[in-house]
């Protein structure tokens, strides 16, 4: 086994249960990265990126989540670009004013290698975002950059239990965590660590 994973050019990585996603059944490693079908532009990543958390540092996982359009995009398709990762709900009144400055934001940044992504976990009742929702969120706050759905995956390692929303991070072009939690999660806030990290 150990001869066939050199022989595709990938080290084993040993990793200690704590770290985030060993045990919660995401994929940390992907030796094999496929590019998802959707509309927004794409890099390739690495071979052999390997997935650590989202401790400031380390390696982010490969989300793959639904966008507004019902499509799969994967974290990683944008290797390469600093990526503000906004975890929100629907039923969040911070959120929903954060919100309406998503695109402007991305629009100042974007021509200099910027992705703004809004992760939804919860609709106004709770339950997981459908693209419904999403269609829904990024129409009621004219967001034109990706909008997803999270059934809690990722949103439940970033965010511990009785946390409050939204939580704003900054994932750098190596897809390193940059930023852990951006503070306040204002737009202004968002906008300058932007600036400052391009």
């Amino acid at each position: 086994m150990l001869v066939i994973l050199f022989a595709m050019g990938c080290t084993p990585v040993l990793e200690s249960p704590d770290v985030a996603g060993a045990d919660s059944g995401v994929d940390t490693t992907d030796c094999t990265w496929e590019a998802p079908e959707n509309s927004w532009h794409q890099s390739t990543p690495p071979s052999c990126l390997t997935g650590e958390g989202f401790d400031e540092g380390q390696i982010v996982p490969d989300m793959r989540v639904i966008d507004q359009y019902g499509d799969e995009l994967s974290l990683w398709q944008f290797y390469g670009d600093l990526v503000v990762l906004d975890f929100s709900t629907m039923w969040c009144a911070p959120c929903a004013v954060l919100a309406d400055g998503v695109d402007e934001t991305w629009e100042e940044f974007e021509s200099e290698g910027f992705m703004y992504l809004t992760v939804l976990s919860q609709d106004v009742y709770s339950n997981v975002p459908d693209v419904k929702d999403l269609t829904q969120w990024a129409g009621d706050h004219a967001i034109t950059a990706p909008v997803l759905s999270d059934d809690g995956t990722y949103t439940d390692e970033v965010i511990p239990p009785g946390a409050s929303f939204p939580l704003v991070m900054l994932i750098g072009r190596d897809m390193r965590v940059a930023v852990e939690e951006i503070t306040p999660a204002e737009d202004a806030t968002v906008r300058s660590t932007v600036q400052a990290a391009l």
